[in-house]
């Protein structure tokens, strides 16, 4: 099933030592969640009420892990929200019964929609009916958290918007049909099936992106009943129901393809991403309707970026790259000695940085897999071999998604764990990045703790798990 990946050891004694005890019994891994649970972080701790990218960064201007000299790109993911991490992080928040504290960070985002600035970003696409579509016109999906005002950034990201709006109309109980319509409008405006968008990595524009696309066909399925059953006009439904049609071709014929699934169309030789992985989470699965063939053929393809203590976005991936943070601060000081205001080096140039073998290892996308396997599981006969199979994968990924854990101690006790962005390479040796606290990783190890926790409430299933974690231990 899995690649042959030799997997890392625990960052936090103690997390391992809570694991090794609790893993022979469903009452053992009860009690390790209610300690993880009480040390991992809470997302409504932000700023301004908003859920940040990240609670914190280590280190004050480059003293942390990396070294690095006063990287403001660092720092920002402490003061900024994102809409994609906002809206995932509602999402799996609700989807492991926290309503309350999902439910409160999708409010939050959404009255910063609602704000007549960032309103007639929308309003200025749908009346030219996409014309123009680019990072200073996008709707904006990154703001300053204590402000709310848009930041300067590539803000053509389809896939944030589709994750808002499916967050919004999945949570708020009474949702606003006319906020609504605004969005669909918007989405048939920019034709987001065939629009070049930067995607999950705020990268080259592409287009026809499977993740973009699948985020905004799966928001369009929930936002359809709301404006259809709200009394808007004929032609907002009209165009919501073109929009919808034209982003299922793509995803269905993706998803068939027998080739494999890939998120870029050919020319693109890039096939596994991992942002492919995000239409596995619970909410968007559901309404993209997904099979267990086509949940496979996402796995299959992912299962090839798994590395030992994380998963990469993608192969060659030079962002956060071996000795990331030296290099671009290097760079950095060359900009402003030229008087250039940007923070982000071309593409072009961060790929001469690449080494190869050395690309970041992410921590969230352990989750998703994990996900997949108990779903295997569930399907699969109780006593069968094939039973067997899916527990070790899922025991090894939960091990896996543990080990990624860092811990802060105060004396001999432990006071907090840490879940970093991702792994890296530092003068030689992989260590976790300065971004620390990521929610997105959070939220979703907070709803693969609950979903493991499902699964061992079934007494057959709770003893080929346990059986399978007590061969790991």
């Amino acid at each position: 099933m899995s690649a042959a990946v030799i997997d890392a050891g625990f960052q936090s004694k103690a997390v391992e030592a809570k694991w090794r005890e609790a893993m022979h019994s469903a009452a053992g891994f009860s009690a390790l969640r209610a300690w993880l649970e009480e040390k991992l972080p809470r997302a409504q701790r932000g700023v301004g009420g908003h859920v940040v990218a990240a609670l914190s960064v280590v280190g004050e201007k480059g003293t942390g892990n990396e070294g690095a000299q006063g990287d403001e790109i660092t720092q920002e993911y402490a003061t900024c929200v994102w809409t994609r991490d906002a809206a995932l992080v509602a999402m799996a928040l609700v989807e492991a019964g926290d309503v309350e504290e999902g439910t409160g960070a999708i409010t939050a985002l959404a009255e910063l929609y609602k704000r007549p600035d960032h309103v007639e970003f929308f309003d200025n696409l749908i009346e030219s009916k996409g014309e123009g579509h680019s990072s200073k016109t996008a709707a904006p999906i990154k703001f300053h958290a204590e402000t709310g005002d848009r930041n300067e950034w590539m803000h053509e990201q389809l896939d944030a918007i589709g994750l808002f709006l499916l967050a919004y109309c999945e949570i708020i109980k009474s949702p606003d049909v006319v906020f609504v319509a605004r969005f669909v409008q918007y989405l048939h405006a920019v034709r987001y099936w065939d629009v070049e968008d930067r995607g999950h990595w705020e990268e080259a524009p592409e287009s026809s992106r499977l993740s973009s696309v699948g985020c905004c066909v799966a928001a369009l399925t929930a936002a359809m009943p709301i404006i259809e059953q709200g009394g808007c006009p004929s032609a907002t439904i009209a165009d919501g129901k073109e929009a919808l049609a034209e982003g299922w071709k793509i995803v269905k014929a993706r998803l068939a393809d027998p080739a494999g699934v890939r998120e870029l169309p050919a020319p693109s030789t890039r096939d596994a991403d991992s942002a492919m992985l995000t239409l596995l989470l619970p909410p968007l699965a559901r309404r993209l309707e997904l099979n267990q063939d086509e949940k496979r053929a996402l796995i299959t393809s992912s299962l090839r970026l798994r590395r030992s203590i994380g998963v990469l976005r993608y192969e060659d991936d030079s962002y956060y790259n071996a000795d990331y943070q030296t290099n671009l601060c290097a760079w950095l000081d060359k900009a402003k000695a030229a008087g250039s205001p940007d923070l982000h080096p071309p593409l072009a140039t961060r790929d001469s940085w690449n080494k190869p073998g050395c690309e970041a290892e992410w921590t969230m996308f352990e989750n998703l897999l994990l996900m997949h396997f108990l779903s295997e599981l569930r399907l699969a006969g109780k006593d069968s071999a094939e039973a067997k199979t899916f527990a070790a994968e899922a025991a090894r990924s939960l091990r896996r998604i543990l080990a990624a854990i860092e811990e802060e101690k105060e004396g001999d006790e432990v006071v907090r764990l840490h879940i970093h962005e991702s792994y890296v390479v530092v003068a030689g040796k992989r260590q976790p990045n300065d971004v620390r606290d990521l929610m997105w990783a959070v939220a979703y190890t907070r709803l693969v703790l609950q979903k493991y926790a499902e699964e061992l409430e079934d007494p057959e299933t709770a003893a080929v798990l346990t059986a399978a974690s007590a061969a790991l231990v």
